[in-house]
């Protein structure tokens, strides 16, 4: 069965410190793959796995003053409490380094920042249940 997360239910934290109005999170990881073929052959044999990383993408209504206060070659942690009533699945991206900032805010609209960074590694723990 899938588990269900909710975006009001969620949070968000730099180290220790929360992150306030997180509008989405979106994360990949990417592993650089080879075929690997036979002499004289077009079918694949085999594939070799290669380095990977992870790209991340935090959007955050108007701006984050914790994000903001991050150098350029400062590495941390971020982790991700993606909740729905009694269930949490915890996330945690390592190592991470900002690379880009983007701002934008439209006629009538409220401000909205994208942050991207990449991480060294991502740690998904399965759905936790609360204690009943």
């Amino acid at each position: 069965m899938a588990t269900i997360v909710a975006a009001a239910e969620s949070q968000v934290q730099v180290g220790k410190d929360p992150v306030e109005g997180v509008q989405s999170i979106e994360y990949r990881t990417v592993r650089s793959r080879s075929n690997v073929y036979g002499i004289g052959s077009t079918e694949r044999l085999d594939v070799v796995a290669g380095p990977s990383s992870v790209e991340v993408c935090l959007t955050v209504a108007s701006t984050s003053p914790r994000l903001n206060a991050i150098g350029p070659d400062e590495r941390f942690d971020l982790t991700a409490a993606l909740s729905h009533g009694g269930s949490t699945i915890e996330v945690g991206f390592h190592e991470c380094v900002l690379e880009e900032k983007n701002f934008a805010i439209s006629v009538g609209g409220v401000g909205v920042t994208v942050y991207r960074f990449t991480a060294a590694r991502v740690d998904e723990k399965p759905p936790a249940t609360a204690a009943k």
